[in-house]
């Protein structure tokens, strides 16, 4: 999403700029605005990105960024997909931001912030607050704690300091997290396929407009239509008019390889087609059933690690653990035994009530399904139908 890591920012470079930054902002009030970077084509990069830009009085221009990552810290990849996202705020020149993202083709948009003497210099000091060592590295949270929520944060804090609050417009469009995604992710079906398999019904309540803010895109439009009331009741705008930086050179993002659906379908019409094929002929396509059950219980074991271990937030609870069976693995190790047919048998009732639940249940599940996922559980239905159906003697009650 709007994880932007900025490699080229060491340690030591970024501490120099903070102890500048800290000596300079002591002169007088900065000037702040809102940085927003356009989507990207990375799957990280879809909603866009944040940041906050700062000069002085004394000329320095910085920004000021909370989306740093280290793709070649220790497990990085282990402990993304377990929640153990660890982010860190950053700062670099504004002429390094732009160098950046020029290549990319992205655009960069500033909002110059309409803020008092008095909450200017209190957003600096909340900046540079979250600039010590102590406080630069965060729990980065997809939803509720990242690089647009957080410079939102400072903005709010700053002017309740000085007795102001900001003022949001109303929007009648009802709306959920998940449904925002969606329109981020128009482009790239088959990561919102995923999105839809890992976060459950937590995404599908009803968003706020500041809950919708996670996304910087939205961020963007937020700021430039919210105000400020101040303490003494007056009203003013939040930004001082939307100016870009770096204009947009590239097509929108859009998603490549073959698209998930793809893969659904041949699942889906494979499916019926064996089924057509053992029902005709009276036997079972172990096969096949071995295959389909190894990915079946495969997703299982993705979905039950982020349900009950992960520290992501709103991966619990989810339905699709009712289709996305990690016990389904059974299968492919005991289907080719004869001795194990009624244990097959026996399953496959189980997961046929289960599937049936999850499909009569959808208008009840406060989840939104992805209309695919129906599509593979049909195909799983099928398979669990034909085999009861085939197998039918191991329900038989033995004569006296």
């Amino acid at each position: 999403m709007f994880h932007e890591g900025l490699k080229r920012l060491k340690l030591k470079y970024i501490a120099c700029l903070a102890s500048v930054l800290v000596a300079v902002a002591a002169a007088g009030a900065p000037r702040i605005s809102l940085l927003t970077v356009g989507p990207g084509h990375e799957t990280y990069q879809l909603e866009g990105h944040t940041a906050l830009r700062v000069i002085t009085d004394s000329g320095e221009d910085m920004v000021v960024n909370w989306g740093i990552f280290d793709f070649n810290s220790p497990n990085f990849a282990y402990r993304f997909v377990k929640g153990e996202t660890d982010y860190s705020i950053g700062l670099s020149s504004m002429a390094l931001f732009l160098a950046g993202y020029s290549p990319e083709g992205r655009y960069v948009k500033e909002q110059p912030l309409d803020l008092t003497p008095a909450e200017a210099e209190e957003a600096m000091r909340l900046i540079e607050e979250n600039l010590r060592p102590e406080n630069r590295t965060y729990r980065y949270n997809y939803l509720y704690d990242n690089c647009a929520t957080r410079p939102l944060a400072i903005i709010e804090k700053a002017l309740a300091a000085d007795g102001a609050r900001l003022v949001t417009p109303t929007d009648s469009t009802v709306t959920t997290i998940r449904g925002e995604m969606r329109s981020y992710h128009s482009e790239h079906p088959s990561y919102q396929l995923f999105i839809d398999f890992a976060l459950g019904s937590e995404i599908d309540r009803e968003a706020t407009i500041r809950q919708r803010a996670f996304a910087p895109v939205y961020l963007h439009e937020l700021a430039g239509s919210a105000g400020i009331a101040g303490a003494e009741g007056s009203i003013r705008k939040l930004t001082q008019g939307s100016y870009t930086l770096l204009h947009d050179k590239g097509e929108a993002p859009k998603e490549s390889g073959i698209p998930a659906w793809v893969f659904v379908a041949l699942i889906t019409l494979s499916a019926i087609a064996v089924t057509i094929r053992d029902l005709r002929k009276g036997s079972v396509s172990k096969w096949y059933d071995a295959a389909l059950y190894a990915l079946l219980g495969l997703a299982g074991c993705v979905l039950a690690f982020l349900v009950f271990i992960s520290e992501h937030a709103a991966t619990s609870p989810n339905i699709n653990l009712m289709w996305a069976d990690p016990i389904c693995l059974i299968i492919p190790f005991i289907i080719w035994f004869k001795k194990c047919k009624c244990i097959v048998f026996y399953f496959q009732i189980i997961n046929f009530a289960l599937i049936l639940i999850w499909l009569a249940g959808q208008p009840l599940f406060h989840q939104s399904t992805n209309l695919l996922f129906i599509t593979l559980v049909c195909s799983d239905m099928l398979r669990c139908g034909s085999y009861i159906y085939l197998n039918r003697k191991c329900h038989d009650r033995p004569k006296a």
